[in-house]
């Protein structure tokens, strides 16, 4: 899921005084779908899928606060449209723990959310903006991340209304500390040849099939079901 807001750039002179982009420009945050596996391939439990769900939730919620009220938000991605049409209620909510083993399941629930999010989140991203705090991943990755969700609530993102001298939005000591508060590349910046190969997977086109391996008709598209 890709969330986009757009940056107007309406002091064109500037922009061409500057030599910098004169199309519209955006923001994104890319927010990957919930994996069945660790990135060194073992099956995640049950509960660990849960939560990374509830994480991907959470976050969410995070940023329609800024558009509306936290009852709202709350409610706009509640149990009930987390697990739209799958069956799960009430008297059904024992089979969670098996269910949540199945990807077919989980990419659904994932789909109720983030239909509901761009539902209910649509009618602000173009008129409503905000300023976040993205960390650097760790100390040898710069690339930029949500901060991770703690056990005490954090505010990483809020309305530009908010006066920067009452911003809400803190580097925690921890953080500080840690060198997380820098976007710089250093000596450290370095991974590994299996995460670095992992990582240009995600981006790859997919090989080509021989002939004999065409199907006749394309597979279904579970986030578009």
């Amino acid at each position: 899921m890709e969330l986009t807001t757009k940056v107007d750039n309406s002091n064109m002179l500037a922009a061409f005084d500057e030599g910098s982009d004169v199309e519209q420009s955006s923001a994104s945050l890319i927010m990957w779908p919930v994996n069945m596996t660790t990135w060194d391939g073992k099956k995640k439990t049950a509960t660990q899928i849960g939560q990374d769900l509830n994480n991907f939730k959470n976050t969410l919620v995070d940023i329609l606060e800024v558009f509306m009220t936290s009852d709202k938000a709350k409610a706009s991605l509640n149990a009930e449209v987390m697990f739209a049409g799958l069956g799960i209620t009430a008297e059904t909510q024992q089979t969670l723990p098996t269910r949540l083993l199945d990807e077919g399941f989980v990419k659904s629930v994932y789909t109720n959310i983030s239909k509901a999010f761009v539902t209910a989140a649509s009618p602000f991203m173009d008129n409503t903006t905000f300023r976040v705090k993205l960390r650097r991943t760790s100390k040898a990755k710069h690339f930029a991340m949500i901060p991770p969700k703690g056990k005490f609530k954090e505010i990483w993102i809020e309305p530009m209304t908010v006066p920067a001298a009452s911003t809400q939005i803190k580097w925690s000591k921890y953080e500080l500390d840690n060198g997380f508060d820098s976007g710089a590349k250093v000596e450290t910046d370095t991974v590994s040849e299996e995460a670095q190969s992992n990582v240009e997977s995600m981006f790859s086109a997919p090989p080509v099939p021989a002939t004999d391996d065409v199907p006749q008709t394309p597979p279904a598209n579970p986030f578009n079901q």
